[in-house]
């Protein structure tokens, strides 16, 4: 695929699940402003063409999402898996993705996918998983699916020869204030200001699911706390 897209600009969407898909305890079911998927677009709209569909959020039913792939006819497909919980909802996304066009690249990261990299991976409908903080990461990848540079070596996770190859955790961003701002125009965000905890709108980076597509909270702590 690395020179697949070479006369063309590379299709992404980005997805949030929607959580019902799948067996869920209501008690962790929430929205939350998709300042991850805002800020992984704002690092690469300008390398590709870029959607985000917030299945949960809008309550799509499978039928309903399958149509937006078809409106966006996406050449790869990020998928953020928030926690543990809602794994059975991302692999299911995966699946329904493969099976609408099975040409296209599935990208899973998150907390999940951090923690459970092997366990993502033995899924065959997921092809990359990203470990860590991903923003350079994701950057990097679709900057190799184009064959614009090699395959990102930290940080990621796929199959190679039939082998899974792990690059083990990205490194981590030391000056957040180096970042894009979020691409929030990529959202109504109007309403989900309106719905989603007030906490995340007025300190986004600080909130607990901030930049969570591609993070991991624990790995984060025992880096930054002393010994």
């Amino acid at each position: 695929m690395s020179n697949s897209y070479n006369q063309e600009k590379l299709r992404v969407a980005l997805v949030v699940p929607n959580f019902r898909w799948c067996r869920w305890d209501e008690n962790t079911l929430w929205h939350f402003i998709p300042y991850n998927l805002c800020l992984l677009a704002a690092m690469v709209e300008d390398i590709c063409e870029i959607a985000i569909i917030d299945a949960n959020a809008m309550e799509m039913s499978e039928a309903e999402f399958t149509k937006a792939l078809d409106r966006l006819n996406p050449h790869v497909v990020g998928i953020t898996v928030l926690m543990d919980q809602y794994a059975p909802a991302g692999h299911y996304t995966a699946k329904i993705v493969k099976e609408y066009n099975s040409e296209i690249k599935v990208i899973m990261g998150g907390v999940y996918a951090t923690m459970n990299s092997d366990q993502a991976m033995s899924d065959p409908n997921v092809d990359y998983i990203v470990i860590g903080e991903g923003e350079h990461v994701f950057r990097g990848l679709l900057g190799y699916f184009v064959g614009k540079n090699p395959i990102p070596q930290k940080g990621i996770s796929y199959r190679s020869n039939g082998k899974i190859i792990n690059g083990g955790h990205s490194d981590f961003i030391k000056d957040l204030d180096a970042l894009p701002l979020p691409a929030y125009h990529l959202i109504d965000f109007e309403k989900y200001a309106n719905s989603a905890p007030r906490k995340s709108v007025d300190s986004p980076r600080q909130f607990p699911y901030a930049r969570i597509f591609f993070i991991q909270r624990l790995s984060f702590w025992v880096h930054i706390l002393p010994g």
